[in-house]
């Protein structure tokens, strides 16, 4: 989509700026995926980070997915 306007692009899309979670890398079930974190006990995969394309058709760990953890799991 292209917009043509004088208007900054902060004005425009301020929403967007304003969302910025922290992205962290983890591994999940020993696949290192990118995630968002959305509350302390869960958080958003934004994009799987390996090398076997077999992790890829893992719908437990798409990119949207959401992921619930105890913090136990990544305090080591």
């Amino acid at each position: 989509m292209i917009i043509y306007t004088p208007m900054p692009h902060e004005l425009i899309f301020e929403n967007e700026a304003k969302e910025q979670l922290p992205v962290m890398e983890i591994d999940y079930m020993g696949i290192p995926v990118q995630v968002q974190l959305q509350s302390a006990f869960s958080c958003r995969v934004e994009r799987i980070i390996s090398t076997n394309p077999d992790d890829y058709l893992d719908p437990r760990i798409q990119p949207g997915a959401v992921l619930h953890y105890s913090p136990s799991e990544f305090a080591r």
